[in-house]
């Protein structure tokens, strides 16, 4: 009771401070509720006679003492003023005082706020003293020696932490990776977990949390080598093939991760666990159509899964089967379980836009009114109407939007930008953005979108002002880098500084075909022919885009492979018949189709 009355008196001191002032939380403050005891209390109340360790003796006078009362408050009103020194010497004072685990709890709390390692490390031992079966006070103590750098006392927390969850019926060691992976040194941490299995030789479980310990360490022989030693003997193979996989997987061996999770299928092929680590390990690979008749396989085990379908929804986005695609979302829909209702009416309606049907679109994505994609659904039902020929009333939709959907707004002028650059009008872009600037002064997407359109109307200065701007916050913004360099090698005679800005570019993103296109070009105009036509050509095999097959085309025909060069720009010309960039690049050439 004593515990209860001291978290009572802790809810009194914010009342206090409220009504001084005058707030209407103060209202609410002054008429305290029913106080729900701390779970420490109540796991000691529920389970003490199965727990590992002796519950400290109550005193038998169970009375809230003038001292602790005022340790208790003082505290508190020093939390709600900003003086967590003093905070801390009175929770601890109280404490010791009561013998309060929910004071000492406090201590910990607020020496851990203001990083005080020692202070936080007596704190915690003080909560374990008072609350010795509190998962949470031993878990706390394993993290602060972890920090402080003590593995024996943390060694020593982490198997009593194991006890306790066994105890309440738990698995301490899967919960014991969950403490461990917190830690700032997973090194220290592995340290740990092998002490943990030394107390714990036998246990296979274990074991397996020492291998998924070492892989968070990226200590992939350790793993590898506690994996292979449960293979015969644990209950769950396939659990450790799944972590197997894992393991090659992380060291970028995809084939093998690949081939140890079919090689368990041949043992299970229905084991649902299984085919779901094989599919998205198909999926890192980036073999989407093998993926989906993974994920086929476990449809038909658990056809009505919401989860299963909206992937499978997805993923037939991605290879085009749009057909397919709607038949998994209208389950998904009909169904009508699961989170995700309003995510599969606008990915309906993205199989009707890219087919092309804008009415069907419209009709899905007014659809969308729940989920991740209700300010995305909107913008494109504008998108849809400003290509119709209706810009005014997509640009007023937007507008209307912006005002009823105000914490959308920075997303929403974006998307109004870009609708607006998708048809060419640059300079409407750049007046646009500015005056969104103004709201937005550091939004990286607007300064990124009015780079873009000062590139066309050759406004490089305000181009490299913008783009330099991003850069200066976000280094790695790969984006920013490419338009910047490729613009350079483009309008002006600065290859080399053009070069740079790409290399950065494509380091950090290797497969990105606009990239792959801009590295072709500034070796094209460095003089460099065959590496310009290598890049070209990945970039064009990855997104037979008409500015890539321009480019392309170019450098061969310099080359003397017209042939080929007229070839892919009539190919580019029938599919992109309108496209400025590519009609200029014919123009220049003398070449009509």
């Amino acid at each position: 009771m004593k515990a209860v009355l001291i978290r009572w008196l802790g809810c009194f001191a914010v009342a206090v401070l409220l009504a001084g002032c005058g707030t209407k939380a103060h209202k609410q403050a002054a008429e305290p509720q029913a106080v729900t005891p701390h779970k420490d209390v109540a796991v000691k109340a529920t389970v003490s006679a199965a727990l590992p360790f002796p519950e400290p003796k109550e005193e038998q006078d169970k009375s809230l003492t003038p001292d602790i009362v005022y340790s208790i408050l003082v505290a508190e009103l020093a939390i709600q003023r900003g003086d967590p020194e003093l905070a801390y010497s009175h929770y601890i004072y109280g404490a010791s005082l009561s013998g309060d685990a929910w004071a000492a709890q406090q201590a910990t709390r607020i020496a851990t706020s203001m990083r005080d390692v020692d202070r936080s490390v007596a704190a915690a031992e003080r909560w374990v003293a008072l609350a010795p079966n509190s998962p949470q006070a031993r878990a706390t103590a394993v993290m602060l020696y972890l920090q402080a750098e003590q593995l024996e006392p943390a060694a020593e927390h982490l198997v009593a932490f194991v006890k306790i969850n066994q105890a309440l019926g738990q698995d301490g060691f899967i919960r014991a990776v969950a403490v461990v992976r917190r830690s700032v040194s997973q090194q220290l941490g592995l340290q740990a977990m092998r002490r943990l299995v030394d107390a714990y030789p036998d246990e296979q479980q274990a074991h397996y949390a020492l291998a998924l310990v070492a892989v968070a360490a990226k200590q992939y022989a350790v793993a590898e080598n506690e994996a292979r030693g449960l293979l015969d003997s644990y209950p769950d193979r396939a659990r450790i093939h799944i972590l197997l996989s894992t393991i090659f997987n992380a060291q970028g061996n995809r084939v093998a991760a690949e081939q140890t999770l079919e090689k368990a299928l041949a043992e299970e092929p229905e084991n649902r666990l299984l085919l779901t680590a094989y599919a998205r390990a198909l999926m890192e690979s980036k073999k989407p159509q093998r993926a989906r008749e993974q994920f086929q396989k476990i449809e038909q085990l658990t056809p009505d899964d919401p989860d299963l379908l909206y992937t499978l929804g997805i993923l037939s986005i991605e290879l085009r089967q749009l057909a397919d695609s709607r038949v998994y979302l209208q389950r998904l829909i009909e169904n009508g379980r699961g989170g995700r209702l309003g995510d599969a009416a606008y990915f309906m309606g993205r199989t009707y836009e890219i087919e092309d049907q804008p009415d069907k679109a419209i009709a899905w994505y007014e659809q969308v009114s729940s989920g991740g994609y209700v300010t995305e659904a909107r913008s494109r039902i504008a998108r849809l109407l400003a290509l119709s020929g209706e810009l005014d009333r997509a640009r007023e939709m937007l507008q209307q939007l912006r005002v009823s959907m105000p914490h959308h707004t920075e997303a929403l002028f974006v998307a109004e930008a870009e609708l607006l650059q998708e048809l060419d009008l640059h300079k409407e872009v750049l007046a646009f953005v500015g005056e969104a600037l103004e709201q937005f002064p550091e939004s990286q997407s607007l300064l990124y979108l009015r780079a873009l359109s000062a590139a066309p109307l050759k406004q490089l200065d305000l181009l490299e002002q913008d783009l330099t701007k991003i850069l200066l916050k976000n280094p790695e913004h790969a984006d920013a880098l490419n338009a910047l360099g490729y613009t350079l090698a483009d309008q002006t005679d600065r290859y080399q500084e053009a070069l740079g800005y790409i290399q950065k570019a494509l380091a950090l993103q290797p497969d990105a075909p606009a990239i792959l296109d801009s590295m072709g070009w500034v070796q094209y105009r460095l003089g460099n022919h065959a590496e310009a036509l290598r890049y070209l050509r990945q970039a064009m095999e990855k997104l037979p885009d008409p500015e890539i097959a321009a480019h392309l085309g170019e450098v061969l025909w310099v080359l003397g492979e017209r042939e080929e060069a007229r070839k892919i720009w009539k190919d580019a010309v029938e599919q992109h018949p309108k496209e400025r960039y590519l009609l200029d690049v014919l123009e220049r050439f003398g070449i009509s189709f």
